[in-house]
């Protein structure tokens, strides 16, 4: 069986980090309720739900020897079974992580519906530019945290679990891609 792979601890600063977060928090799923500016702490913080494309292609664990006494390896390898994905035969993963934007000095948002709290977001990308950075998500939304020295920080929290559905988008002939 396949090690787990070890939850993500990071730290953002400059553009090479960012370039690498922002890949690992693409297609995260952030539910409003779930994002809040602390005016006191000069922090932005929110929790996602994040597709982990650093495990993207795991292949699913192989079934336990014959004769064995492995219940719960033969558990794992049947959910893996019944979990691969239509297209490749991979199994996928989501796990929540939690982020804070630190020497925040000011939000600003643009496109977020009022009163559509219960409708997640999904994170796209996260650029930097003078004195801010940009949280773009599908369909228009965007948040600015303004502040000209902002540090982002990353932690996986708690387990990862399972999923069958891979992000994918549309390119400009069309198709889709992962």
């Amino acid at each position: 069986m396949q090690a787990p792979m070890k939850p993500l601890k990071l730290r953002a600063r400059d553009d090479d980090d960012l370039l690498v977060l922002s890949s690992l928090l693409q297609d995260a799923l952030v539910p409003p309720q779930e994002m809040r500016y602390i005016t006191s702490e000069r922090r932005f913080v929110m929790l996602a739900n994040r597709f982990r494309w650093e495990g993207r292609g795991a292949t699913p664990p192989a079934p336990p020897e014959e004769g064995a006494d492995a219940s719960f390896e033969q558990d794992a390898a049947a959910l893996a079974s019944d979990l691969k994905s239509q297209d490749d035969g991979l199994v996928y993963s989501r796990v929540i992580c939690g982020l804070c934007f630190d020497r925040v000095r000011a939000v600003r948002t643009r496109g977020l519906e009022q009163g559509n709290e219960e409708q997640p977001l999904n994170l796209l990308t996260v650029t930097r530019g003078i004195a801010a950075w940009l949280l773009s998500f599908s369909g228009g939304a965007q948040i600015r945290l303004e502040g000209p020295a902002i540090v982002l920080h990353l932690e996986d929290l708690g387990e990862a679990w399972p999923t069958r559905w891979k992000p994918s988008h549309p390119r400009p002939d069309g198709e889709e891609e992962g």
